[in-house]
Order: structure tokens, then C-alpha cells, then sequence
């Protein structure tokens, strides 16, 4: 059996770190793009026989009866391999890896056979999703985030607490993702704002957050990011429903804001 060496540049060992602080689908994505060789990366040899690995479990995967036909592999192979040092060329084999898989399981539109054509169209469309997007996104903020720098003055760090605030709130306001530090952000603006929550408000946000929880739960089961054992226990124990709360309590508080006229105010 050919025993292909990958060999592509790894990131900095603290960032490498930090890719564990994300979802566990995001890591996926994450070490995909920066832990996987491109096909530049390797001699034509080896880059041809990981597409051609690709290719075969993608046909035995959608169910072809001819996905040991060297003639096709051997077609299918060549085409993608040339496109990978050319078109898609900053992807990674990692990433065409996602694609494949995402598009053969008919996430990107109903399966219409295998072909350059409909493998093109995988790609385009993982490239141009919010998965992608959102994963890469939330990468580079923790990133940032975990970036050793001078420790600030006590001022300072008020000054990046009440941009981070600002910040979030324009990103709600624009339907943008703003949860990465949602607890950072409602943890400050609870004390900044002395928050305050009504019986009523306190209990429909706890019924939300659970809500929320679950069915975060019940996407990744569904998505097969995590087993029914983990389902189980992560629903029983609640590990993260707090972060949830704390997430909601701050949606609920920004639309408050913007129901209201308000900005962050400071």
C-alpha cells in the first residue's frame, strides 16, 4: 500500500491551540484549511494519488458500481488534480476533501451523478458557504484574541470593552454574527448598564436559551458531529446552556436597544 507524506507549513503552535476553543465542526473546517497540504504543496506523484483517494471513496460513496474503474478514476482524477493547480489552487486537499463530502450527502442541491461538472459546482459551493465563511471568521478572532500583547492599562482595556460593545451592536443592527464574546460583551454591559430583567423577562429568556441549547444539539447529532451518547449526556448535563443564557440575555438586551432608539451609549 502507497503510504502518502503529507508535508504543507503548519500555523504557529499557540494558534494551532487555539483551533480547540472552536465548535467541533468549525475545527473540522479549520484544520482542514491550515493543518492539510495543497496540492502544490506535494510532487505531481503524490498529489494525484490523494485526489485519486478522494475520487474513489466518493464513488464508492455515491454508490457507483464502476468506483474501482481505474479508466474512470484515472479520467476524473487528472481533471481535478489539474484544476486544483490552477482554478482552486489556494484550497486545500482538506478542503476539497469537505466538499466532496458535503456534496455527494446533497447539501449543496439535489446529487445529479458524478462528473468535473457537478464536482466544480461542490466546490464553488463550499468556497462560497456561510460554514466556510463562518468558520474562518470565528478562527481569526480567536485568534486575535489569544495574541499575546503588552497588558493593557486599566483605561485601555475599558476603551477595547466598550469598542467590542459597539462593535457587537453594529453587527447585530447589520444581521452579522456577533456571538463569538457574547458573555465577554453582556458580562460588561450588565455591570456598565446595570441590566436588569423583569420575572417575565428572566423566564422567557432561560426558556429561549434552553431552546436554543437543544436544538444545537439536535443539529449536530443530526449532522453527525456528535454521537447519541454525546447527545445524551451534553442534554442531561447542560455543560454550555449558561454561555446560551448569556448569549440570549444580550440578543434581548440589543433589540431592546433598537426598539427603544438607543445606542450602546457611552
Amino acid at each position: 500500500m502507497l503510504t502518502i507524506l503529507k508535508i504543507c507549513i503548519m500555523l504557529p503552535t499557540h494558534q494551532m491551540q487555539t483551533i480547540s476553543l472552536l465548535p467541533d465542526f468549525e475545527q473540522v473546517l479549520v484544520r482542514a484549511k491550515f493543518a492539510e497540504p495543497k496540492a502544490n504543496d506535494l510532487s505531481p506523484y503524490l498529489a494525484q494519488a490523494e485526489v485519486a483517494k478522494l475520487i474513489t471513496n466518493l464513488l464508492t460513496d455515491a454508490g457507483y458500481n464502476d468506483s474501482k474503474d481505474e479508466h474512470v478514476i484515472m479520467h476524473l482524477t487528472t481533471r481535478m488534480y489539474e484544476d486544483m493547480i490552477t482554478r482552486y489552487k489556494h484550497l486545500t486537499l482538506g478542503e476539497l476533501k469537505i466538499a466532496l463530502n458535503e456534496g455527494v450527502r446533497g447539501n449543496y442541491g439535489d446529487f445529479k451523478g458524478i462528473n468535473i461538472t457537478t464536482i466544480s459546482f461542490w466546490i464553488k459551493s463550499f468556497e462560497a458557504s456561510d460554514y466556510r465563511k463562518n468558520s474562518l471568521q470565528h478562527f481569526n478572532k480567536l485568534v486575535g484574541m489569544q495574541t499575546p500583547r503588552p497588558q493593557p492599562t486599566a483605561a485601555e482595556k475599558e476603551t477595547l470593552l466598550q469598542k467590542a460593545c459597539t462593535d457587537a451592536y453594529n453587527d447585530f443592527l447589520l444581521g452579522k454574527d456577533f456571538t463569538l464574546i457574547a458573555k465577554t460583551i453582556y458580562d460588561y454591559l450588565k455591570a456598565k448598564h446595570n441590566i436588569v430583567w423583569s420575572d417575565a423577562e428572566r423566564l422567557e429568556i432561560k426558556k429561549v436559551a434552553a431552546q436554543n441549547y437543544e436544538q444545537q444539539l439536535l443539529t449536530k447529532k443530526r449532522n453527525q458531529q456528535i454521537t447519541h451518547q454525546q447527545f445524551e449526556i451534553a442534554l442531561k448535563g447542560k455543560p454550555t446552556l449558561a454561555l446560551e443564557m448569556k448569549r440570549t440575555a444580550l440578543l434581548y438586551y440589543f433589540k431592546k436597544l433598537k426598539e427603544e432608539g438607543r445606542g450602546i451609549g457611552f
